[in-house]
């Protein structure tokens, strides 16, 4: 059996969802015999379908690219093409739906009499399978798609539907329900091949839910690592910055880096002097002295500057630092009497995330997960 799988996810192996179910997937159907060409969207030269007909007409694309001369014909030469894409938006990620829109010279047009217009294929078509996977924890996420699917190839040719929600969660160390997942899926690679199809009882391990609020609770702990990542990703020139606001966000920074060092990560935002408590001292966060090294090197390296190490035992809370570093590295007085007037205040509004797992419903659990996904304006998940 030849199975082209299509992987349209734009991420690398290692942070790419998709690709670990795909990996799984294209296993178990390895491990009953079939043939398996995988083949990655963002590593091929694709461009987007313009609408012109001439395909309707000569029956091949007006482009010479790899979709015309590699992968149109290795689609029509397989058994069974598998589609494997993030969810973006509710459906298919943009570098899967233009392959598919690269398919059309595979169909014609067909004209009934009356006046109805249908898609007629021009060859034999392969079977369709469908892999794809969302971040966020909805099933509802995959209904559009599963609509589309049906109605484009038909349900005869549309052999498996298989929809992974929640794959946030899906970050090793892996547990048993992420485990018996994508044990799951490794059978769901054998079942297409031997059965051509998928058996419920596969699709219901595929899918279930994962309701460890420990894993939930680590689930929102990454996303606020990659909200600080995007914080400090940002080129933090002071000398850039409005004189009123360059103190304050060097006074939120030092906390970043010390919340970085020592592993303590709030559910604060991070955006304004309010989130932090500049009067705590480095020791009294937890910092041992391998964090101090860790925090004195990420300090350095983010605001491009030197400074003693021994500076940090002299100056031990991050108002004090902050004072120092305006004064003797920057060289500004007036910084040195705005970080003086800056007065912490706490803002304990919301649930903080150190609580005890145990203590959380699970509506709060979910509650503070989809809160945490609000405020997230930009995350790469599956």
């Amino acid at each position: 059996m030849k199975i082209l799988a299509i992987n349209s996810s734009p991420r690398t192996a290692k942070k790419s969802k998709t690709t670990l179910m795909l990996d799984h997937l294209v296993k178990g159907m390895k491990m009953a015999g079939a043939e398996v060409d995988v083949v990655s969207l963002k590593e091929k030269k694709i461009k987007a379908c313009i609408g012109c007909e001439r395909c309707q007409i000569l029956a091949i694309c007006t482009h010479k690219d790899d979709m015309t001369n590699e992968l149109l014909p290795k689609w029509l030469a397989s058994d069974l093409v598998l589609y494997a894409s993030p969810i973006y938006f509710r459906f298919f990620n943009s570098l899967m739906k233009k392959f598919i829109d690269r398919t059309y010279p595979a169909f014609k047009l067909f004209f009934q009499k009356d006046d109805e217009i249908f898609m007629q294929a021009r060859y034999n078509l392969p079977s369709i399978a469908v892999l794809a996977v969302s971040s966020l924890p909805q099933e509802a996420e995959f209904e559009a798609l599963s609509m589309y699917i049906n109605h484009m190839f038909g349900k005869d040719l549309v052999v498996a539907e298989i929809y992974r929600h929640s794959a946030f969660l899906f970050k090793p160390p892996y547990g048993k329900k992420i485990t018996d997942i994508l044990n799951a899926t490794i059978q769901a690679g054998k079942e297409l091949v031997e059965s051509r199809k998928v058996f419920p009882d596969t699709i219901t391990q595929i899918t279930q839910q994962i309701d460890n609020k420990a894993n939930i609770i680590e689930c929102i702990r990454m996303m606020h690592e990659i909200s600080k990542q995007k914080t400090l990703s940002k080129n933090l020139s002071l000398t850039k910055i409005l004189p009123e606001k360059k103190w304050e966000m060097l006074l939120t920074h030092i906390s970043l880096i010390a919340s970085e060092a020592t592993g303590i990560i709030s559910n604060q935002r991070y955006e304004t002097t309010q989130d932090f408590n500049f009067d705590q001292g480095f020791v009294d966060m937890g910092m041992d002295y391998s964090q101090c090294l860790k925090f004195h090197e990420s300090l350095e390296k983010s605001l491009n500057c030197q400074f003693p190490f021994t500076i940090l035992f002299k100056y031990p809370t991050v108002k004090q630092l902050s004072i120092y570093l305006a004064k003797e590295v920057f060289k500004d007085v007036d910084g040195f009497e705005k970080i003086q007037g800056l007065i912490p205040h706490k803002n304990n509004s919301s649930i903080t995330i150190e609580k005890d797992v145990e203590q959380l419903s699970e509506m709060e659990a979910e509650d503070t997960l989809l809160n945490e996904l609000e405020h997230l304006d930009s995350v790469s998940f599956p």
